[in-house]
């Protein structure tokens, strides 16, 4: 099956199911954070929140307009935008400007735009104490799934592996390593829903079968995923995403080109609908600095 154009059939004997891999890193390239604050003189302790809405947008020219829209209005701090899930965060200073008026502004730059959530001041407060919290021990949360700081730290590491280590190579090893997880996590909050089980004695046949190509599979499973755990784990990770996309959403789907199109849809559908908070201020700068279009450009 084929997911935008990548190949998404099931593990033939020779070859690992890699599903979480080959979908598109379509959130990550989305994000674009939008600096504001050199335009109002707000502080953190009086700034509410506004999560949006926002339809027809297809690029980052898109994101500029909006930018615009907002950021040359008095009280607004930080604009934070994705094309990719069609949303939008902003905060704000709520004795100068509030949520309704902001999505109007959006909605009279071209792109209608409607209220998901409205966090007071003390609330916004109370959240930013929270996500403190979880920072600690965590990077993210997809949907309703915490991705800890050390298992994303131990797979940088092993993405680097004997490479000589500079700035550079961290800060790609991050990003790439931060995709892989997102991608994957997106899936298996999905899944969770479906309530989708695979029993160990599939993981184990998988197991043989992948054994059976790999003359040298022991070794292989060390360089490649860094030991049986992490193959093991993965491949339960592949046959619970495969399963759910068998059994679910393609069960009565037609076959051909229509078939994509439902996968395609689908998978659209869950990426603009799972919530995603990220903790981590370094992959918060790393998102930011994606701003390519991914896609047709407005102009």
């Amino acid at each position: 099956m084929i997911i935008n154009g990548k190949d998404m059939s099931s593990m033939g004997k020779k070859q690992l199911i890699a599903l979480a891999v080959l979908l598109p890193a379509v959130l990550v390239g989305g994000w674009f954070y939008l600096g504001g604050a050199a335009a109002t003189a707000t502080t953190d302790q009086s700034l509410a929140l506004v999560e949006l809405r926002i339809d027809k947008m297809t690029c980052g020219s898109c994101v500029k307009t909006i930018e615009s829209s907002l950021l040359q209005q008095p009280g607004i701090d930080e604009v934070v935008v994705s094309v990719t899930s069609g949303s939008g965060r902003v905060t704000f200073d709520p004795d100068k400007i509030d949520g309704r008026k902001i999505a109007g502004l959006v909605t009279d730059s071209g792109y209608p735009a409607a209220i998901k959530t409205e966090l007071s001041a003390a609330d916004y407060r109370s959240m930013q104490r929270e996500e403190a919290l979880l920072s600690r021990q965590y990077i993210a949360k997809i949907g309703q799934r915490l991705l800890s700081r050390e298992s994303y730290e131990e797979a940088v590491r092993f993405r680097i592996g004997q490479q000589e280590l500079t700035p550079q190579l961290l800060s790609a090893a991050r990003q790439e390593t931060w995709n892989d997880l997102l991608q994957k996590e997106t899936l298996l909050a999905a899944a969770e829903k479906y309530q989708v089980v695979v029993r160990d004695d599939e993981v184990d046949a998988r197991q043989q079968e992948v054994a059976g190509s790999h003359p040298e599979f022991d070794s292989w499973v060390v360089a490649r995923f860094g030991g049986l755990d992490q193959f093991r784990a993965r491949v339960k990770t592949d046959l619970i995403i495969q399963r759910m996309i068998d059994d679910y959403v393609l069960e009565n789907a037609p076959q051909g080109i229509a078939r994509q199109q439902v996968l395609n849809s689908w998978y659209q559908d869950l990426v603009g609908n799972t919530e995603v908070k990220v903790f981590d201020p370094q992959l918060k700068a790393a998102a930011g600095s994606s701003s390519g279009c991914g896609g047709s450009c407005c102009g």
